[in-house]
């Protein structure tokens, strides 16, 4: 059997034929008087704004200096050494995995099969050890030599040979030396900085137990030992000049907390009982705690806090006293943490009222930790707006087809937002609530449509005219207070013939048996494509008239206007007042009960006003052209042309067939419905058959665009059950519609006009 004692001189034997004989005495060190120029790969940076010290942005901090910090951008990725003092920044070459204190201004970096060590202040290479796989002499044994840390002044190796492991100092001022005081067979050996005096060696031993050790740097020893218990295998380590913490993670109840010992000496200093354990809370990030030990001070705090998506007291760098039970708050969060050579840490993280960036902690006069800021990194810590909100100043819905984006530009994705537009006039709005912004940018996909504030969700087409709009975010990291953005903007669009109260969709206006006047405001439902209405009481005496007819604008206004014929054949005007409803009425002239059917609503001439036809009981067909006049809204009459008896209903459509405007549809007695074309001039080119069965429906209707695709559409009333039904304009002449689709319109009431 091979004792330990002899396995550790073989294998110190052994590294010290590699490194002296394979190496040589001078090549491990560089003395500090060759200092030469920074090496090819390292660039020197823009300097910063002379007066603050500028953080590079998201970087996590690496490592702490006396004139400088080093960090490191993962989105570039650049390892930079930033001097306090505000000149130029350097970008480090390689990969730089010094975390922690160093002491002076030395940095490690690593590049394929070296490992240099640079002095950041002077530019100065101070000592390159070369990396890799190494022949012994005349080409038996040899050793593998891998980058095993940084602390203090001294780079670590570890050499594996036949005979295991070691773990070698270099200094720049020293020759190697191979350190003593690990366990024979120890394994995935690693060091990284503790204290200005010692360094923390991690470490497997042979038999599979997990150490933490503190390794003497001036005498390349280690001193004490501290078996790592199973619940904090992946915690976090703190070591001051007296005390050594640790996190614990209990995984079953997702809960952390801190033991904190006081330091001991030698193999057994683990076996010492817990100063205090510090509860840190619930926590389902295994690994994320980072603790510090200031002075009588344990700091912890779990990294990601600004980016979490559930508030959390563990988010906050907080302060728990060694001596009594006092905590506080430093910041409001971190991102990466350091120690610092002069027992304190350097923080990248942030607090409201200072902003993103580098915090130094330590001991104030009050012999209490403070955070001083550093560096600043441009950022808000709070909730904030970054730039103007994408919000038009004019949203024509005919040209979005009713669908506007609205966005907002927020410093952070994990917010809960709410935006609201509402209607000035009406006091009508539509709310969106969200969780999450992507990439920072709360989106509001409007479709132009609004709710009736009866709870049913939106059923409303968006008025005309002008809104408000407001959009609240609350961060869901609980970090920070919710901030507000309001604005205005303003909805437009074209005129449409059978929009009564401005909000762009069609109205079928009806009158029920007992004179009362009602208006139906559809609604294409954006996200159930259904067409639904709200209606509104216009109120009665409607009963005098036997003839109703909407008629687009035809009296130099904004909305739709409707003429009444009543019994003694005087045709009267009924102005829309734009809010659904009419002013008083307007004599237009008499002798209109020569006439059987009305057809109005659409422009037949091309001039931009909405006609008139109407057939006598002979069957000629007459056009009266607008005139945009309240006085005489209708131009003396023209004759279309003869031959129209033969239709039981006459509906002007606007273009239908993808032509020019002024199209028209009758249905004959038999029940067949006719496409007749506009030419544009006011008259009509030769009938196409659409297609039979229309004589179920007793009203046919010209909608106007109901679906919003650009198409006029037609609504009709089934003369058997007096559902509504909707047809869809394609805009074909072959096929102008599809359909039919049942609608929400009421039928219940004991109609007897319809238009």
């Amino acid at each position: 059997m091979t004792s330990v004692r002899s396995t550790r001189r073989r294998l110190s034997a052994s590294v010290a034929t590699v490194l002296a004989v394979t190496l040589g005495a001078g090549a491990l060190a560089v003395p500090a008087a060759s200092a030469a120029p920074l090496p090819a790969g390292v660039t020197a940076q823009t300097a910063q704004t002379a007066d603050v010290v500028a953080y590079p942005g998201a970087a996590t901090i690496i490592a702490s200096g006396t004139t400088g910090f080093l960090s490191y951008d993962k989105a570039i990725p650049e390892y930079r050494w930033t001097p306090y003092d505000g000149s130029a920044p350097t970008a480090l070459p390689g990969r730089v995995p010094t975390t922690g204190a160093l002491d002076g201004d030395l940095v490690v970096s690593v590049e394929a099969d070296k490992a240099t060590l640079r002095d950041m202040k002077t530019g100065a290479t101070v000592l390159g050890i070369t990396l890799g796989t190494i022949d012994g002499p005349g080409g038996v044994g040899g050793a593998t030599i891998a980058f095993g840390g940084v602390a203090g002044t001294a780079v670590f190796t570890t050499v594996t040979t036949d005979n295991g492991i070691a773990l070698v100092r270099h200094r720049k001022d020293a020759g190697p030396a191979t350190v003593t005081g690990l366990p024979a067979g120890a394994k995935a050996i690693s060091v990284r900085p503790g204290t200005a005096e010692h360094a923390l060696v991690t470490y497997t031993t042979s038999a599979g137990a997990r150490h933490r050790a503190l390794l003497d740097l001036a005498t390349a020893s280690v001193t004490e030992t501290y078996e790592t218990p199973k619940a904090a295998e992946y915690g976090d380590v703190a070591v001051s000049a007296t005390r050594i913490a640790w996190v614990e993670y209990d995984t079953a109840a997702h809960t952390a907390r801190a033991v904190v010992r006081t330091r001991g000496t030698g193999a057994d200093a683990g076996a010492t009982t817990p100063d205090k354990v510090v509860p840190l809370g619930e926590t389902w990030m295994v690994g994320a705690v980072e603790l510090g030990l200031v002075g009588d001070w344990l700091t912890s705090s779990q990294r990601g806090g600004l980016d979490s998506v559930e508030p959390s007291p563990l988010h906050a760098l907080t302060a728990h006293s060694l001596t009594s039970t006092e905590t506080f708050p430093l910041l409001d969060h971190i991102t990466s943490v350091v120690a610092t050579v002069d027992g304190g840490q350097l923080v990248r993280g942030g607090r409201i009222a200072d902003g993103e960036g580098l915090y130094r902690i330590a001991l104030g006069q009050d012999a209490k930790p403070a955070a001083e800021f550093v560096a600043t990194a441009g950022q808000a810590t709070g909730l904030a707006f970054v730039k103007p909100a994408g919000v038009p100043v004019t949203a024509d819905l005919d040209r979005y087809r009713g669908n506007v984006d609205f966005r907002w530009y927020l410093n952070r994705w994990n917010v809960d937002f709410k935006a609201t537009l509402r209607h000035v006039r009406t006091g009508k709005s539509i709310s969106m609530s969200q969780i999450q912004a992507t990439n920072g940018v709360a989106w509001f996909g409007w479709k132009g449509d609004l709710s009736s504030g009866n709870g049913t969700g939106p059923d409303l087409s968006a008025y005309n005219g002008e809104y408000t709009w407001e959009v609240t975010a609350k961060p869901l990291s609980g970090i920070g207070a919710p901030v507000t953005a309001k604005g205005t903007f303003t909805v437009t669009r074209k005129a449409h013939p059978h929009d009564f109260d401005d909000n762009g969709s069609p109205d079928l206006l009806s009158r029920d048996t007992s004179g009362v006047l009602w208006r139906d405001s559809t609604f294409d439902n954006p996200y159930t494509k259904q067409i639904s209405s709200q209606q509104t009481r216009i109120g009665a005496g409607w009963g005098i008239y036997n003839r109703i007819e909407a008629t687009g604008n035809i009296a130099g206004s904004t909305v739709g206007d409707l003429v009444a014929r009543d019994a003694s054949g005087v045709l009267w005007l009924y102005q829309g007042d734009g809010r659904g409803s009419f002013t008083g009425r307007t004599r237009i002239g008499g002798g209109w009960q020569v006439y059987d059917q009305l057809a109005g609503g659409s422009d037949l001439t091309g001039d931009g006003r909405a006609d008139l036809v109407a057939t006598d009981k002979a069957g000629v067909m007459y056009l009266y052209k607008g005139t945009g006049s309240v006085s005489a809204p209708y131009a003396t009459r023209q004759k279309v042309g003869a031959g129209w008896a033969i239709y039981n209903q006459i509906t002007v459509t606007g273009n239908i067939a993808g032509t020019a405007p002024g199209d028209l549809v009758a249905r004959d007695k038999a029940g067949v419905l006719w496409l007749y074309q506009g030419d544009g001039r006011g008259s009509f080119g030769t009938r196409t058959k659409i297609s039979a069965g229309w004589n179920a429906l007793s009203d046919i209707v010209d909608a106007g665009d109901a679906d919003r695709d650009g198409d006029p559409d037609l609504l009709a009333r089934s003369a058997v059950d007096k559902s509504v039904s909707f047809y869809r304009g394609t805009g074909y002449a072959s096929t102008p519609y599809l359909g039919p689709k049942i609608t929400s319109l009421d039928s219940t009431k004991a109609y007897n006009l319809f238009s």
